[in-house]
């Protein structure tokens, strides 16, 4: 079986997004696309799935400065083959190489099979920005071919914030008849914890899905819902992922609840800013929005984040006090090399504002 032959039967994730996933490092599937994605995974990665098309799969990728690596597999639900792919990736800062081999298994062992090796580099020039390109079946020029993407991150939105992704995808045939597959897919996130996504993929028409964050201390549990063919056969597909361990940022503050009250002492959230980090920091970024991503208030420096907490008087950057409603913390961090880690969370619910 062909690496990436069955596009419809990954996760959940990459299905919704139209397979726009070569650029992607986010997802334990992601290595299906692109070896070079486990050495961008920021955190140990553990994932399952459920597609509607009878097929279940996961995942586990481990990150490490010197060599990351992950595999993935996938089997019918009568489990009479196994397919998996295992890769090695190295990252060398904002530049990202990995390699990896597909192998599928027959359980009745009456086919034999062959691994078929694919290669990919992923590029981060700028921030918010990755490109990725791959190149699969390695071994067979006959089936040769590549993909080629890129990933693009919290877009600017009017009236919204910076809350939309991009994801673009072109795949290459060579020695094929075949056409070039273009696929492209976008990523709303109207607030921390919740994603609408919508992609296309040529040939294969709409796709679609939901997702779902929920922080437990310091590991971030998703849930993702992918639907193929939005407008025909609407097969769905289930899975959940886990993060934990590995490097990281976050914020805490308290109290989780107040109402303000101009003039009084106590209408102060003390914000601290955490991280676990394999180098020094170049620079940091700490917004405060609301659920829209309208942004109130922004903090910043370059080198080490400071030890001690942010006092956040309610106010935003003009002094105005802001209005009853939640807001949430957007915290990024850019370290010496240019590996970017970044972090949404709920800051305060505001029971009591002062009109601006």
């Amino acid at each position: 079986m062909m690496l990436l032959y069955f596009f419809s039967y990954t996760g959940p994730h990459p299905l919704s997004l139209g397979n726009a996933y070569t650029a992607y490092y986010d997802r334990v599937e992601a290595i299906y696309y692109n070896p070079a994605a486990a050495a961008v995974a920021p955190r140990v990665m553990i994932s399952v799935y459920h597609s509607g098309y009878g097929y279940n799969g996961g995942g586990f990728v481990y990150p490490n400065r010197i060599l990351s690596f992950g595999f993935h597999l996938l089997a019918p639900e009568t489990y009479d083959y196994i397919s998996g792919q295992f890769v090695l990736a190295r990252s060398f800062g904002t530049l990202n190489l990995g390699a990896g081999a597909s192998y599928t298994h027959y359980i009745n062992d009456t086919i034999t099979t062959k691994p078929s090796f694919y290669a990919g580099v992923s590029f981060s020039p700028l921030d918010y920005f990755m490109f990725g390109f791959s190149v699969f079946n390695i071994d067979t020029t006959s089936a040769l071919y590549s993909s080629i993407g890129m990933y693009v991150s919290s877009i600017p939105l009017p009236l919204f914030g910076r809350s939309l992704s991009l994801f673009t995808d072109m795949e290459v045939r060579f020695n094929s008849t075949q056409r070039e597959r273009f696929r492209v897919g976008t990523e709303f996130r109207p607030t921390p914890s919740l994603f609408f996504r919508l992609g296309y993929e040529g040939g294969s028409g709409w796709k679609g899905g939901l997702g779902y964050l929920y922080v437990f201390n310091t590991t971030d549990i998703y849930f993702d819902l992918g639907v193929d063919s939005l407008f025909s056969n609407k097969v769905y597909n289930f899975g959940v992922t886990l993060k934990f361990l590995g490097y990281n940022v976050w914020v805490e503050s308290s109290p989780k609840v107040i109402e303000l009250m101009p003039g009084s002492e106590y209408n102060v959230v003390k914000v601290c800013m955490r991280y676990n980090l394999p180098e020094e920091v170049d620079r940091w970024i700490l917004k405060i929005t609301n659920r829209w991503g309208k942004v109130y208030k922004v903090y910043y420096g370059e080198g080490t984040i400071p030890s001690e907490c942010i006092y956040w008087q309610g106010t935003d950057e003009y002094g105005n006090y802001v209005g009853k409603g939640v807001y949430y913390y957007d915290f990024y961090v850019r370290t010496v090399s240019g590996k970017i880690y970044q972090r949404k969370g709920n800051l305060v619910n505001i029971k009591k504002g002062v009109g601006q």
